[in-house]
């Protein structure tokens, strides 16, 4: 199971679509996370990943911020 990390149904029903194919079940969860502000998106994506994991220990998936 991965967990997809977005309050988004646009962005989750979006993912669902693109993972059909390749027998990934999807999940999604909404979490609470501190977001950085910057402008290296690799380190709000790595900043993101790593809070959303100390609340949520699987493998997950996190996008852009929201």
């Amino acid at each position: 199971m991965l967990h997809y990390v977005t309050s988004n149904n646009f962005k989750f029903n979006y993912a669902i679509q693109q993972l059909a194919n390749y027998d990934i079940p999807l999940k999604q969860v909404c979490l609470d996370l501190d977001e950085i502000q910057s402008d290296a998106v690799d380190k709000i994506a790595q900043h993101k990943a790593t809070a959303a994991y100390q609340k949520l220990p699987a493998p997950l998936l996190v996008s852009d911020p929201e």
